[in-house]
């Protein structure tokens, strides 16, 4: 396991270094978006490895069953994106790209809420109430700084208006859900592993926040990097890391 520690941190090193380094090229984009779908692969063959270690009748195998779909579904995404953006030099949004990221979405929060119904364990109310609150005033300034100026922009369609608003709204389901399973899982070696799972999704909730409030703002750079490019790789690599520990820690226990 130690080995895999080393591995990600390397792959984290040098991603930003080619994104610092490159910053000037005028194909930085095409190389952040392949570092974007290399990285995505890495959580779902191990994913995967674990979900093939199933029976079918154990009610972990449909967790995990939801979290390799809408992980697969985030690289197709990010592959059709890389596409349009790397290859084809065009603006992805709004494109076929966004078909595969929603339904991820659908599947990801499908897998969370299974897993924090399989654990027999009660949050203490002052958790559960805090990130209720933080949650509600999150909600509130991202409805206030995104919500408000994208349904009232003129120049966007409808379609354009649907699909803005439904990346923060199923982010912040997203967030919600992966900051009440960081609240279960402190101790034990499978509760690490889905620990590291919750916060690699926090990582890709609050880079596509970030992300749709820098490209409502026209200020996301489109040839240099920002550091809103390294929470989805942060992401990518604790889901990773996560799933792997999980399937060794299984194996031990067993």
């Amino acid at each position: 396991m130690n080995a895999l520690y080393v591995f990600a941190v390397l792959f984290f090193v040098v991603s930003a270094a080619i994104h610092i380094l490159l910053s000037e090229s005028p194909r930085v984009t095409l190389y952040s978006d392949l570092i974007a779908v290399v990285v995505a692969v890495l959580p779902v063959i191990t994913s995967l490895y674990i979900f093939s270690y199933f029976e079918r009748e154990n009610p972990e195998k449909m967790v995990w069953l939801a979290l390799v779909v809408g992980l697969v579904l985030w690289l197709v995404g990010e592959i059709v994106w890389l596409y349009y953006e790397g290859l084809m030099e065009i603006d992805p949004f709004p494109s076929l790209a966004d078909a595969p990221w929603m339904l991820g979405y659908a599947f990801m929060i499908a897998a969370l809420v299974l897993q924090y119904k399989t654990v027999n364990v009660k949050l203490e109310r002052i958790y559960t109430v805090g990130i209720a609150v933080f949650m509600v005033i999150l909600g509130v300034i991202i409805a206030f700084l995104l919500g408000y100026p994208i349904a009232i922009y003129e120049e966007f369609t409808v379609l354009e208006k649907v699909i803005s608003m439904f990346y923060p709204t199923a982010d912040l389901f997203l967030l919600y859900i992966a900051l009440l399973i960081t609240g279960l899982y402190w101790a034990g070696k499978l509760g690490y592993s889905w620990l590291l799972i919750a916060l690699g999704i926090v990582f890709y909730a609050v880079g596509d926040l970030w992300f749709a409030y820098l490209e409502w703002l026209e200020i996301y750079p489109e040839v240099a990097w920002h550091p809103v490019d390294f929470t989805w790789i942060i992401g990518d690599l604790l889901v990773f890391l996560g799933a792997a520990k999980y399937r060794i820690s299984f194996e031990e226990l067993v």
